[in-house]
């Protein structure tokens, strides 16, 4: 639920405010899993299909035309 999310700049105030810890570093992400397709564009799902079109790629150049027949 989005409405569960804090801004992480008023969360740091928050922490500075109170003194409740040091922040010496931050991790930033590159973006958002709820954003987007992210079942389409994930990297494992990429490298997944390029495996499967390079094995699909090495099956048809493997084949020896036995089976056609020139008439």
């Amino acid at each position: 639920m989005p409405s569960a999310y804090k801004d992480a700049e008023e969360v740091k105030q928050q922490i500075m405010e109170f003194e409740l810890a040091t922040i010496v570093d931050e991790i930033r992400s590159y973006g958002y899993l709820m954003a987007g397709d992210w079942e389409q564009h994930v990297p494992w799902r990429r490298k997944k299909q390029a495996k499967q079109a390079a094995r699909l790629a090495a099956q048809d150049e493997q084949s020896d035309n036995s089976a056609l027949v020139e008439e």
